[in-house]
């Protein structure tokens, strides 16, 4: 079938626009190429700047610290033969990763849980940093200290978020990184320099490792089951920033994958000129629509409700249905031809009456069930995989075409 590709920018999107966690303003990405093209400005899920309601807040416990990290469960990993029929593999990133009072992550887990699955949670660093005279910590590249597009920590809201990352860490589930300030547009990323990046990098390290000396007023908190030496990849602002000079900034923290370039259904390799793997969202049919867009919920969003978050019941029903088509469609599409891996983002939100949190979590489900064979693997779980193959047979299956549908 013939697609045209949906080419649209990213709105602007006003403050109190209605999210559970307040309000945001996403800034307008540079468009992928045209065969590739959606959206690309995705906004965060939430405001961490917002307040806790009471109900919402989570009993304040003590404070241990970030340990070395414990040794988590693995997947079984099989070499190919020659010829041999690959694993469908369906990888599903989150920015952001935040938990909230609305408890999205905890569904997550939840949902992983029913089908064997393995997530990969890309951790915004200012999440554990708190509003107050802390943020002042943060100083980020061409900008003042204490400022983020994304704001800072609720301090009532650490708990929930510790004990969280601890209980995905332990089951399996990659924490990355979503970086701190979420700058995106012209003044943003995109004009960073390979320091700059660096710097981002240490920062994200140092509030991650030192989360209990920047929450003194938390009690009895378990240490976290990581530190940062298990972060080997993530997800830029908006997709954004100059690959030639993230690339070695990324490099030299010991990343090894990175997740923010657009792609097609295709078996992922490394960077040209890079010793990293490229594992990219993809170009895949809205169902019913005759375009393309990424595989990022923000996309979905632009394209099917002109990047607004609120819609009325009917046309939220209509997201959720286009959706998960759409994932299903591409999903049969891989099992059925090469057996790429589909990579799919989304963030924390309630968007549509939560039409893309209800649409996913449908997907996983059924896709499981329509095929017990697929394995829901994290970004670090493929490049394990991708490492332990013979070149050759990896070369084989790079070299299929995308399939079509």
């Amino acid at each position: 079938m013939s697609m045209r590709v949906a080419a649209t920018s990213a709105l602007a999107l006003a403050a109190g626009a209605g999210l559970v966690a307040g309000a945001f303003l996403p800034s307008v990405a540079e468009p992928p190429p045209a065969e590739q093209a959606a959206a690309t400005g995705q906004p965060t899920t939430e405001d961490a700047t917002a307040e806790a309601s009471p109900s919402a807040t989570p009993k304040r416990l003590t404070v241990g610290t970030t340990s070395p990290p414990e040794e988590q469960p693995q997947i079984e990993i099989k070499k190919l033969a020659p010829g041999e029929k690959p694993p469908q593999f369906v990888v599903v990133s989150f920015d952001g990763s935040c938990e909230m009072p609305d408890g999205i992550m905890a569904n997550y887990l939840d949902t992983a849980e029913k089908v064997d699955g393995r997530f990969t949670f890309n951790i915004s660093g200012v999440c554990v940093l708190p509003k107050n005279d802390m943020k002042y910590k943060y100083h980020p590249p061409g900008r003042e200290a204490g400022e983020s597009d994304i704001g800072f920590a609720v301090p009532e809201w650490v708990p929930s978020r510790i004990t969280t990352w601890t209980e995905a860490y332990r089951a399996g589930h990659e924490m990355a990184t979503h970086y701190l300030g979420h700058f995106c547009g012209p003044n943003g990323v995109q004009t960073w320099s390979t320091t700059d990046w660096t710097s981002e990098i240490n920062q994200f390290n140092d509030f991650l490792t030192n989360w209990p000396t920047n929450n003194p007023n938390l009690t009895g908190l378990d240490p976290l089951p990581f530190d940062t030496s298990v972060i080997k990849g993530g997800r830029t602002p908006c997709l954004e920033g100059q690959r030639d000079q993230m690339y070695p900034a990324m490099i030299a923290a010991g990343y090894t994958y990175e997740s923010s370039n657009s792609g097609k259904l295709t078996w992922p390799t490394k960077v040209e000129g890079y010793d990293i793997w490229d594992f990219p969202l993809q170009g895949i049919a809205i169902a019913g629509y005759g375009m393309k867009t990424l595989t990022m919920d923000y996309n979905f969003l632009a394209n099917l409700n002109s990047g607004q978050t609120e819609a009325a019941p009917a046309q939220c029903a209509e997201i959720e249905k286009t959706v998960y088509q759409s994932y299903l469609n591409a999903g049969n599409a891989l099992y059925n031809g090469n057996r790429a891996p589909l990579f799919i983002g989304n963030h924390f939100n309630e968007w549509a009456c939560g039409a893309f949190t209800k649409s996913l979590t449908r997907f996983i489900l059924d896709f499981k069930k329509a095929h017990p064979d697929v394995q829901f693997i994290s970004n670090t779980d493929l490049e394990k995989w991708l490492e332990a193959q013979d070149p050759q047979v990896l070369a084989q299956l790079q070299a299929q075409p995308e399939p079509t549908y």
